[in-house]
């Protein structure tokens, strides 16, 4: 993704308000603002996490290797957690081969051989069952989205909260 100055200084600004109220997490009031295209746009309430299932919304921390090359590319700031959909939960079988993901052997997305500023994209090439405790994100919003597709999924304890949409276009 390329992006001009003016929208560069917004989405650390959005960065920026998304931290803070991530990491407020703990006190009682969670609302953030997702401006990325990878959920649907807009406002959200960030709730307890218990029951996960697919297609629910999470607020999560990327894996450590994944957050570095999303904040080297400018996807998502150090430090700023990743707003996605559940794709799969522990048990459920994903593969992600030859460009393609499916979830229990049903076709759910395709991975993309660079991002939007041509640089290469090497995805997570895996076929296996989720172990206990683990999901797989991913954005039925947006082809380009940075999901488990590119790292794999992340263990249930990277979960922050639940997203709940309060409004969102």
């Amino acid at each position: 993704m390329r992006f001009s100055q003016p929208k560069r200084v917004l989405g650390g600004l959005v960065a920026g308000v998304l931290l803070l109220c991530a990491s407020t997490l703990k006190g009682s009031l969670r609302l953030i603002y997702n401006p990325s295209t990878s959920a649907p746009i807009g406002w959200y309430f960030i709730r307890r996490a218990n029951a996960l299932r697919s297609h629910d919304i999470v607020l999560a921390w990327p894996p450590p290797p994944a957050a570095a090359l999303a904040d080297d590319r400018h996807y998502l700031p150090r430090g700023v957690p990743l707003l996605k959909e559940i794709g799969a939960v522990d048990r459920q079988f994903v593969c992600v081969r030859d460009g393609n993901v499916s979830i229990d052997g049903v076709p759910a997305a395709h991975t993309l051989r660079s991002d939007g500023a041509g640089r290469e994209l090497t995805s997570w090439n895996d076929c296996r069952a989720l172990a206990a405790g683990e999901l797989f994100l991913l954005s039925h919003h947006s082809d380009a989205s940075f999901d488990s597709r590119y790292f794999g999924p992340i263990r249930r304890d990277a979960v922050i909260g639940q997203a709940i949409p309060l409004w969102t276009w």
